[in-house]
């Protein structure tokens, strides 16, 4: 290009000052109209990248910090663990002063629920001379995602002592809530209510979560004895038992010292 416009200039009868510098202005208009188209060029590819990208990133940050299920740990502290679709802690609440105490010294933020839960536990286990009864209760839209919870907590957390595993009824979590206790105490409580049904939830607030199996298994025992009872009259056998006290409803389970299903 320049030697086109070298050639054209020659046949032009002009100072050759006036010339030159014509000559250089032409250059640098065309140099700087190239940058020019190639700046918008550029411009126009990088827009849509750049909008694929912040909606790319501004989804990832949205369905992190949504919650899709929450986990309650109670002991005699109560702790709920908001996580995400990346089985993610994204929350942690002391729902009780037992259970902000907890919390203040441990930080499950962003870990796995599973490694959450197992640190909560057994930090507590590790500073606690009581034989105390674990609740792992868990919350979730999604029944398979209730499962799904359960079962790996169940696996990971199966030595870290007398532990229980339940499904919580989602109706319940505002209650709980609205009455200052976690859901999954909540849930312990309703299981007593139908063996005590003058009981309120003041009357468990302060009670560990072993206090509360204990009163509940010894209906259930006393069920157990009584039905035996009743099918021994009937039936002559003294030995046979068809309950087994540590179930309910299949929504539960229990481990014992051993990490071994009773």
């Amino acid at each position: 290009m320049s030697n086109h416009i070298k050639q054209a200039f020659n046949s032009i009868h002009a100072d050759e000052n006036l010339k030159d510098s014509t000559r250089k202005s032409l250059l640098e208009y065309m140099e700087k109209s190239q940058q020019k188209n190639k700046i918008h060029w550029q411009k126009f590819v990088a827009l849509p990248i750049c909008a694929v990208l912040i909606c790319a990133i501004s989804f990832g940050l949205i369905s992190y910090n949504t919650q899709v299920c929450a986990i309650s740990i109670d002991i005699n502290p109560s702790v709920e663990l908001g996580v995400n679709p990346y089985n993610r802690v994204i929350s942690v609440k002391g729902i009780n002063g037992d259970g902000e105490k907890l919390i203040a010294c441990v930080d499950v933020n962003n870990k796995s629920y599973e490694d959450a839960v197992n640190e909560i536990v057994g930090y507590y286990e590790t500073n606690s001379s009581n034989d105390d009864v674990v609740v792992v209760t868990v919350d979730s839209n999604s029944e398979e995602k209730e499962e799904e919870v359960l079962a790996n907590i169940e696996k990971c957390s199966g030595n870290s002592g007398n532990m229980y595993y339940c499904k919580n009824n989602s109706e319940s979590v505002e209650n709980a809530h609205s009455n200052g206790v976690s859901f999954g105490k909540y849930n312990a409580y309703l299981e007593l209510k139908k063996y005590e049904p003058e009981l309120t939830v003041d009357d468990i607030k302060d009670l560990s979560m072993k206090e509360i199996r204990d009163r509940i298994q010894k209906y259930e025992s006393s069920a157990v004895a009584d039905y035996t009872s009743a099918e021994s009259n009937i039936s002559g056998n003294t030995g046979h038992n068809n309950c087994n006290s540590n179930e309910n409803c299949g929504e539960q389970k229990q481990k014992g010292k051993n990490g071994k299903a009773k």
